[in-house]
């Protein structure tokens, strides 16, 4: 399990004349095994934190650390899942699990494991073109759990599926993560999805990103959607979460334009 460390960390694109802050005086603390989900409208850094924490950008200033270490480059200790799969399309679905365990010794039967994991044992020679695209992100998310990271960073994984597919695999992800209990940061545009999933959430402003609030989930766990909805409490902080997001909205909407569509403030 990982400590993820966010300090003082601002990040800017662009040089001077056409300088965009992305990040400012960002300040998180993710314990070990836990659940962080990073919401907020468009344009607010959730991407660049995975992005910062994954070592695939840095930050202009500031630190981000993984068990004490600065992170200094991407490594196998942070497993990454976009919304877009990023599979190897020319790997058979086997040989795309099979890749990140070839340090490990990894061979067919333990690849196999991971894709028995998450329904697909019989998808093995498939190659990712011929599934649709729930398919393709189970075979994502049986990649990260077969390179075996510290910490998970996902970022929408679910965001570009239908509802149904969508149910699926946020099921099969709180299933999977019981048992193993990583570090999860995860990004969401999605309200239900964060309380459901979550033990807090991180509430983000846009244009620059700067934590709002940190809202902690405290729904004992396991958690099943249906009685989770049929909670007073969850009624509640999903008001006050839609209501947070609906004022950075508005916000960012009255930078951009005068207008702001009727019943908006409602």
């Amino acid at each position: 399990m990982a400590r993820i460390e966010l300090k003082d960390v601002t990040m800017v694109y662009g040089g001077k004349g056409t300088a965009v802050a992305a990040l400012e005086d960002i300040n998180l603390d993710i314990g070990e095994g836990e659940f962080v989900t990073l919401i907020g409208p468009s344009g607010c850094g959730k991407s660049t934190i995975i992005d910062l924490i994954a070592g695939l950008k840095f930050p202009t200033n500031g630190s981000v650390l993984v068990n004490g270490k600065i992170i200094r480059s991407p490594g196998p200790d942070r497993g990454v899942v976009f919304q877009d799969y990023s599979l190897f399309p020319w790997m058979t679905v086997l040989d795309n699990i099979r890749f990140v365990l070839r340090n490990k010794n990894g061979n067919a039967n333990s690849a196999a494991k991971y894709l028995d994991m998450v329904g697909l044992s019989g998808f093995a020679k498939n190659y990712p073109a011929t599934l649709s695209g729930g398919m393709r992100q189970r075979v994502a998310i049986a990649r990260l759990f077969a390179m075996n990271p510290v910490a998970f960073l996902m970022d929408e994984p679910f965001g570009a599926l239908d509802a149904l597919n969508r149910i699926y695999l946020q099921n099969l992800l709180l299933h999977l993560w019981s048992r193993e209990r990583k570090t999860v940061v995860f990004v969401t545009h999605d309200v239900d999805e964060a309380l459901l999933l979550s033990d807090r959430i991180v509430v983000m402003t846009p244009s620059p990103g700067r934590i709002k609030e940190i809202v902690e989930v405290g729904f004992p766990r396991p958690r099943c959607r249906t009685t989770l909805i049929s909670d007073s409490g969850y009624t509640g902080m999903r008001a006050n979460l839609l209501n947070l997001l609906q004022e950075e909205m508005l916000e960012s909407l009255s930078r951009q334009s005068s207008f702001v569509p009727e019943g908006a403030h409602e």
